[in-house]
């Protein structure tokens, strides 16, 4: 009976070992944790930063332009020293000269205009005809020493209109004149009128000053005769 009843015994344990090998618990999976999700929303733009574009109807925007300036040096130099040589090549005048017309020796003085764009000399008895079928001009200028009316024919060159007080325009003709002024001798146009009320007979304009002459409205008399 002993030894049966060991047997028995060890029968149960054996069962007893593999009943609980059997129902031995396992371990519950761990859920995957949701943190891409999560992540994937933080990094959307926060909700104050969309109000504050949205109430921005009208923004402002400014341009912001960057240069470089860039100098060449001997460049430079250069073009200074060519603007002194060709000031130093230019002939200073005043605002009051003393000029000739027509190669003579009669000093008549002229005022220096920079304004105008064409010099005008003092005509009086002014009279148009026609020789060999051009139109010609008869007029005198006055002399300056002795008041004698010196007269001049000359060929017109054309005609111009000048806008004169009010609607009216005046229409004056042009003649082609030799005037020195100091040591500058040039056959300029010159445009023909009464300028008897005027201080001065002749009226020097830019086209006989330019690329000539200095001027220097403080001073007169300074061109040499």
């Amino acid at each position: 009976m002993s030894a049966l009843s060991q047997l028995l015994k060890l029968l149960l344990l054996s069962l007893c070992v593999s009943a609980c090998s059997f129902f031995e618990l396992q371990p519950e999976p761990i859920p995957a944790p949701v943190v891409k999700e999560q992540e994937q929303q933080q990094a959307e733009p926060p909700l104050a930063a969309e109000k504050v574009i949205h109430s921005c109807e009208q923004p402002i925007v400014r341009e912001v332009i960057t240069y470089v300036e860039k100098e060449c040096p001997g460049k430079k130099k250069a073009i200074v020293k060519k603007a002194k040589l060709q000031a130093n090549a230019k002939v200073v005048v005043g605002r009051v000269e003393y000029v000739t017309i027509d190669n003579n020796d009669i000093a008549i003085k002229s005022r220096i205009d920079t304004g105008a764009k064409t010099s005008s000399l003092n005509a009086q008895d002014l009279s148009e005809f026609e020789r060999d079928g051009k139109k010609w001009v008869r007029f005198a200028v006055l002399n300056p020493n002795n008041q004698e009316k010196i007269y001049f024919e000359k060929k017109i060159v054309r005609f111009v209109r000048i806008k004169q007080i009010g609607p009216d325009f005046e229409r004056r003709p042009v003649v082609k004149l030799p005037l020195q002024l100091g040591t500058v001798n040039e056959n300029i146009e010159l445009t023909l009128t009464d300028r008897s009320d005027y201080l001065y007979q002749v009226l020097v304009g830019r086209n006989y000053l330019l690329d000539r002459f200095l001027v220097d409205v403080s001073q007169k008399y300074t061109a040499k005769k």
